[in-house]
């Protein structure tokens, strides 16, 4: 039967050809434990299986002394088409030298700070989920940063313990370094008696292609923010989805405002 015991590790070996089983299950460690054998924890000899745990539950570890420093960034804007070469998925090299993809909770100050790591100055700096828009180039490249903040704009954390939560394609983050303050919002009224209504274009910048906004999950809260930003003084807008009719790229998605957000404000994916 299963009891509460410190044993010694040499015991903890297989016999050959026997199915993995799992020896040890809620380990306890006091603060003053140097070495695993210091710690207590329920162990399950070969022949008598007895904890409740899966191999789903397997545990890993990271042995790194800290969390990897001297970060290193690039940007690859191969699946952007159009644009200043601003745009594009984050990739991020640690002190350990491997190149990979970034995924988790990269803040808008670390953003900024990436960004600025790139020669851009923007207030403005994001991350969001590249498969949205720009696609996915980098398939093959492991996981290597998940989180990142900074207290001030050069004092900035980045760490890559939680890259096993990373998740497939679909978790990569882009990096957008333009300065969205820039963003030039128009409402394109079909009927003139009814100026206030029509399809809202986007633009990022005077030299960049106008575009469209796609309906999913655009709110009235939204809706509001982009009349803001058209220059309309009101208090309350409606969202009108499903109107149709734009042409050229869709380069905004998932859009989600604060009250006295402007459009640029707020949160949003983008290409």
């Amino acid at each position: 039967a299963a009891s509460a015991k410190v044993v010694s590790l040499s015991i903890l070996g297989k016999p050959s050809g026997a199915p993995g089983p799992i020896y040890i299950d809620d380990t306890r460690c006091p603060p003053t434990a140097q070495y695993f054998q210091n710690c207590t924890f329920f162990f399950s000899d070969y022949d008598y299986q007895t904890n409740d745990c899966t191999h789903n539950e397997d545990i890993a570890v990271d042995c790194a002394p800290e969390a990897a420093g001297n970060w290193s960034f690039r940007l690859n804007t191969t699946a952007y088409d159009f644009g200043d070469g601003r745009i594009g998925t984050l990739q991020a090299q640690s002190s350990y030298g491997v190149w990979g993809r970034t995924c988790g909770d990269i803040s808008d100050a670390a953003a900024t700070y990436i960004c600025s790591t790139f020669g851009y100055a923007t207030t403005t700096a994001r991350t969001f989920l590249a498969y949205n828009f720009i696609g996915f180039d980098a398939p093959d490249l492991p996981y290597t940063l998940s989180s990142g903040n900074c207290t001030s704009p050069t004092n900035c954390t980045f760490d890559d313990r939680d890259t096993t939560r990373c998740g497939p394609t679909y978790s990569a983050l882009g990096i957008d370094c333009r300065d969205l303050s820039q963003m030039q919002v128009a409402v394109a009224t079909a009927n003139p008696k009814i100026p206030h209504r029509g399809l809202v274009t986007v633009k990022f910048s005077p030299t960049s292609p106008n575009g469209t906004i796609c309906s999913s999950g655009f709110a009235d809260d939204a809706a509001l923010a982009v009349c803001r930003s058209a220059g309309y003084q009101v208090s309350q807008a409606y969202a009108l989805p499903y109107w149709g009719g734009g042409s050229g790229p869709i380069l905004v998605s998932g859009v989600q405002c604060a009250p006295d957000d402007q459009l640029y404000q707020c949160q949003f994916s983008t290409r």
